[in-house]
Parts: C-alpha cells; sequence; structure tokens
C-alpha cells in the first residue's frame, strides 16, 4: 500500500518489537545481521510507547506462557508467537486521537512531508 502513513494504514496501530534474533546473521541471507543488538532500541521503543499510548515493551503485556511450546518454522527452526498490542492512536481505535496525532505531524515546522509519485 503506498500511503502516508505506511503500513499504519494496513495494519491499525498494531505495535511490537523486534525479537532478539530478528539482529541475528543467517547463515543462508548475505549480508543479514544488525551492527547492534535489540537492547540499543529499547530506548527508542520506550519514547514511541509513551508517544503512541501503549505499555512498556520491556514488560509482556499479556503474561509470558512459559509452558506453551515454540512452533516449527520449517527447517527445524522454531519461532514464538510476539504479543502485539494496539495502539489508541490509529484509525481502528479513536478517529479522533488519529487525526491529531496526523495533522501534528504534518503541520509541524520540524517536519517535512515528501511523497514521491507513483
Amino acid at each position: 500500500m503506498r500511503a502516508f502513513g505506511g503500513s499504519g494504514h494496513v495494519w491499525g496501530g498494531k505495535c511490537g518489537r523486534l525479537e532478539p534474533t530478528d539482529f541475528e546473521a543467517r547463515d543462508w541471507i548475505p549480508g543479514s545481521g544488525w551492527p547492534f543488538d535489540r537492547d540499543a532500541l529499547d530506548p527508542y521503543y520506550d519514547r514511541a510507547c509513551r508517544h503512541l499510548e501503549l505499555p512498556s515493551f520491556r514488560r509482556d503485556p499479556i503474561g509470558a506462557d512459559a509452558g506453551r511450546p515454540p512452533l516449527a518454522a520449517g527447517d527445524g527452526r522454531d519461532f514464538e508467537t510476539i504479543p502485539r498490542v494496539h495502539s489508541p492512536v490509529s484509525g481502528g481505535s479513536s478517529r479522533e486521537k488519529f487525526d491529531a496525532y496526523r495533522y501534528a505531524i504534518v503541520s509541524s515546522p520540524r517536519v517535512r512531508v515528501c511523497c514521491t509519485p507513483t
């Protein structure tokens, strides 16, 4: 989808943080891996959570289930389901909050919005 606001139009305010394994190099993907780990992003996640009225990603908002088995992802790799929360600052939750948020962005003197032609 091409629109100002990006994937928020598709996902409707669903938010979650990357998993530690998302930062690791994968031998089957050339050039994969990040030069830092997830912990480096935590201060930015904290700021985003406050801004989007979300609980902190540093705690599990739905309660961890240590007894839940990992799900097979193929090739013998496992993955865990990741808790996600929906921001009330989205069109799906509150049109009023969503409009205030997006209009604050485009009217800010510190932001320049550039949309490329299709």
